[in-house]
């Protein structure tokens, strides 16, 4: 038969496994507490990187816009300014010919 001394020896050890094992838990579930935080706030993260990246995508859209249109504008004038050096060229070309003729 046990003594008193031994089942209180006894008791007082499943109390102590009890408590560790309650107090482990608890600490598991802050554990998984603060990895459900650390998860939203990287979705937080990926959502503003997502927003920068659509207003990054907008702005280069435009830039791309205005460059081709300052592109078309400078290739207008720069034929325009052809056209006159040519139309230049051919009147002197007339003028050279009228010497030569006489």
């Amino acid at each position: 038969m046990m003594s008193d001394a031994q089942i209180l020896t006894i008791a007082f050890t499943m109390l102590a496994i009890f408590v560790a094992s309650w107090f482990n838990n608890s600490r598991f579930g802050d554990t998984n507490t603060r990895i459900g935080d650390v998860n939203n706030r990287i979705g937080d993260v990926n959502k503003r990187i997502d927003d920068l990246s659509r207003q990054l995508d907008t702005r280069l859209d435009d830039f791309r816009d205005v460059i081709r249109a300052e592109i078309r504008l400078e290739s207008e004038r720069m034929i325009q300014k052809i056209d006159a050096v040519l139309n230049q060229l051919a009147n002197h070309e007339t003028r050279i010919t009228r010497l030569e003729e006489r």
